[in-house]
């Protein structure tokens, strides 16, 4: 197959000499029929090999030559860029015939790459206008933008490879299909599972889904119902399995493996709490009173004896895990500890006043 490039290549070199002397459509016909010739040749020569081991590795040695001389074209200072389209031309021909044995890993050419960043960017930049306005969260689309981006920036992981090229293509459409579609939806969980299904697992994205989830997880405070949650997110993960041949990093594990790691050992987590410490999810008392009333209320009744415990701490910590404000927070055991009399002279007056209505109720109602 190698054989058949030298039709190419004196195509080439015949069109870099008569630059100057023949008008540019008829170098440009002669150029595109021996591209024409040259893939006919190699297809011919393609045929005569009997093993499958040989033919795939002609195949890709074939490729990485036509690969390196579009990048010498390239680097040519002036460039043609009417040599670089046709002959960019001819090599998209060449992969789409033999994509089957052409590696994944294999690298593009660079005139290949600026011109599938052109592509990707301007097809990106339109669908994130449309995905911000069914209020996905801001950071998810930033570090979409980012990722992608980072996919043509040199020295960054993972390098841009052969297969990015059909993946881009693939992942964008789904996104696009999403953005064009006009109903109700919960928008933000559809956009995590198009990244499921396709596997955008960029280590940043993964990171950004889990600081959100653990900030779902804090509000609730509830352990019963993020348990709940968290076991009907991993249900779901079991219905949106990445398709094997779509990777954004082929050499990290899926971006649902790494939501189903967080899962499962963030239930762990949760379930271990709940086994050690029973009373965590048992309801709060909601008062109508304030950090201040609390303490004196609590500092009253640890003094008369209405808590059954040996000393004040653990009657305070107690009374502080099924007490809350009427703001809906738990007051710390160790602010209930503290007897501040200037501090909590102003709440003296409130809740002498409802310990007086105690009082009379209990003489109208027992005659006391």
């Amino acid at each position: 197959m190698i054989n058949g490039l030298h039709i190419l290549q004196e195509a080439v070199n015949h069109y870099k000499q008569w630059f100057a002397a023949e008008s540019a459509e008829s170098l440009q016909l002669a150029l595109q029929h021996a591209c024409e010739q040259t893939l006919t040749e190699i297809n011919n020569l393609y045929r005569q090999y009997t093993e499958h081991q040989l033919a795939e590795h002609a195949v890709q040695h074939c490729h990485r030559l036509l690969t390196n001389m579009h990048n010498t074209l390239h680097e040519e200072r002036p460039a043609d860029s009417m040599l670089l389209d046709i002959l960019a031309t001819m090599i998209e021909q060449y992969e789409l015939s033999y994509e089957s044995y052409l590696l994944r890993t294999s690298t593009l050419s660079r005139y290949a790459e600026k011109k599938l960043r052109e592509a990707v960017l301007s097809r990106l930049n339109s669908v994130l206008l449309i995905l911000r306005q069914k209020n996905i969260p801001a950071v998810y689309l930033a570090e979409l933008s980012s990722a992608i981006n980072s996919l043509f920036t040199v020295g960054k992981l993972p390098e841009l490879k052969f297969s990015h090229r059909h993946y881009l293509h693939t992942f964008l459409t789904a996104l696009e299909e999403m953005a064009a579609d006009q109903r109700n939806k919960d928008w933000t969980t559809r956009f995590l599972h198009i990244l499921i299904n396709y596997n955008f697992n960029h280590i940043g994205f993964f990171n950004r889904w889990k600081e959100r989830q653990a900030s779902l997880l804090s509000n609730e405070h509830r352990h019963q119902k993020n348990l709940s949650l968290l076991q009907k997110q991993e249900e779901d993960l079991q219905f949106h399995i990445p398709v094997p041949t779509y990777s954004y990093d082929p050499l990290r594990p899926s971006l649902a493996t790494y939501m189903q790691d967080y899962i499962r050992t963030t239930l762990d987590a949760i379930t271990t709490e709940i086994e050690e410490n029973p009373s965590l999810d048992e309801e709060p008392i909601l008062s109508t009173l304030n950090s201040h009333e609390m303490t004196l209320c609590f500092h009253y009744g640890y003094r008369v004896k209405l808590f059954r415990y040996p000393t004040k701490r653990e009657a305070a910590k107690a009374f502080s895990r099924y007490v809350k404000s009427k703001t809906g927070k738990k007051i710390s055991y160790k602010t209930l500890e503290k007897f501040d009399q200037p501090v909590l002279e102003a709440a003296s007056y409130s809740i002498y006043k409802k310990f007086s209505e105690i009082l009379v109720q209990l003489k109208r109602d027992f005659g006391l």
